[in-house]
């Protein structure tokens, strides 16, 4: 029917043929979704898995779209794992497109260009324009490596003992450097200002002490923990009890707090540090040196209307909808929801995102209501952690409180460390990316929310 319509101009004019080619093209590289996903990462493809589920009885047109750039899908909680030996990045690893069933759900697999919430459409790095009628964010964070001076050159020179859990192409490098090392210095290192997982800087240096001194050279190497934060962990009680083994234990690790890691030297093995308060520099030397980057919004969010003023997506900290645009919800770690990035904040967040959707689409109020919680399993030593769950304002959230007298949080106990160890990541590809089954504190029992 379009070629009949328009076969006189073909016929008469090569620019009307140009301009049919330039329309076509137009056409097909635009695509509509009445839900789209920006980011395949933990959150969108929980988010997705929900999503479907909730809305099965009212199956979208143009169904579900998610857009991800990236080849791989991590579970990056096993970086820390692997880091200390106990896993390997291959074994935390999917392919992304394994965990997006094509009957379900549409894969674009390009990164996102720029975002456009007043007309409701994404334009992605390859021109592609994809609109929508409802919009989740679940895009991550970024891991600015550039901005620690030389930090870059330093990981990818395998003559310089510089590493990081925090990157896929690294994290296998770092139990090898920990058994290398010896004596000497050893300097861990955590920024201030978003952090995903931000126990996990001091979770690595944990174990590697603990691995020091079975291997009976601790005595031989001092060990150093340089934060941009004023304290060891953002929740007070867990702060303390972290500090409390330390020197109970005598683990014997120098605790810095407000100095934060700018430069690496990695020819000389110099760390470069500024004090977050005076903006003082000073430098140590490392035989060591596990970095930890500085993060941020990514930039297609940051320069976006759906930004708040620290970069990441302005939500309602209860409901996860934007602030700004009433048909975006945002969840994860691209969001400006004020507690701590981890996938435990993203299990209880799902579900309330998934129905405040559900009811906006079908004219109710969005009940269901967010209260910040997030967990933080802090390796303290091969066989023993800590589980940190909070909320918001930093209040305990335990799942275990009623048995504080038998299984208090607060001390390092083998039950939690095989919680993180062997039950989470299986938790995690066999409910949470397959179908979408866990819901934070409650397990695989979803939450009930009211409806009017």
């Amino acid at each position: 029917m379009l070629s009949n319509r328009i076969s006189p101009a073909v016929r008469t004019s090569k620019s009307s043929a140009s301009t049919l080619g330039a329309f076509v093209l137009a056409r097909l590289a635009h695509t509509h979704h009445k839900v789209l996903i920006v980011g395949g990462g933990s959150a969108g493809i929980s988010a997705a898995h929900q999503i479907y589920n909730k809305f099965s009885k009212y199956r979208f047109a143009n169904g579900e779209g998610i857009v991800d750039g990236a080849k791989d899908h991590h579970y990056q909680p096993g970086w820390t794992l692997a880091g200390a030996g106990l896993s390997s990045v291959a074994r935390n690893q999917r392919d992304l497109s394994s965990l997006v069933p094509s009957d379900k759900f549409k894969l674009h697999p390009e990164f996102v260009q720029s975002l456009d919430p007043k007309d409701n459409k994404i334009v992605t790095q390859g021109g592609h324009e994809i609109s929508y009628d409802y919009l989740v964010m679940t895009a991550g964070i970024h891991s600015d490596f550039n901005r620690i001076k030389g930090l870059s050159e330093a990981l990818d020179d395998p003559s310089v003992p510089v590493t990081t859990i925090y990157s896929a192409k690294h994290a296998d490098s770092v139990f090898p450097l920990i058994q290398k090392t010896t004596s000497g210095t050893a300097i861990f290192t955590q920024p201030s200002g978003p952090l995903k997982c931000a126990g996990a800087p001091q979770k690595i240096m944990w174990m590697a002490e603990d691995y020091w001194r079975r291997q009976n050279v601790r005595n031989n190497i001092q060990v150093s923990f340089y934060s941009g934060c004023p304290t060891l962990f953002s929740v007070k009680r867990y702060s303390d009890a972290l500090e409390r083994q330390n020197q109970t234990l005598h683990r014997n690790v120098h605790l810095n707090y407000n100095n934060n890691l700018i430069e690496v030297n990695g020819k000389e093995r110099k760390a470069i540090f500024q004090n977050t308060a005076d903006n003082t520099t000073f430098e140590r030397p490392f035989d060591l040196l596990h970095a930890v980057p500085f993060m941020r919004s990514h930039d297609f969010i940051a320069k976006s209307e759906l930004a708040d003023k620290t970069g990441f997506v302005a939500v309602d900290p209860a409901t996860t909808q934007s602030t700004k645009f009433p048909n975006v919800f945002a969840i994860g770690d691209c969001s400006g929801l004020p507690t701590s990035k981890t996938f435990a904040a993203i299990t209880s967040q799902t579900p309330v995102m998934v129905h405040n959707l559900w009811s906006l689409v079908n004219g109710k109020n969005l009940t269901a209501a967010y209260d910040g919680y997030s967990s933080c399993p802090l390796l303290t030593s091969y066989g023993k952690l800590i589980l940190a769950e909070f909320k918001y304002n930093q209040v305990p959230s335990e799942s275990f409180g009623r048995y504080s007298r038998f299984l208090d949080q607060s001390v390092p106990r083998r039950p939690y460390y095989y919680l993180k160890k062997d039950v989470f990541p299986f938790v995690y590809w066999n409910f949470a990316m397959r179908n979408g089954q866990w819901f934070g504190k409650r397990g695989l029992f979803p939450p009930h929310f009211p409806i009017n």
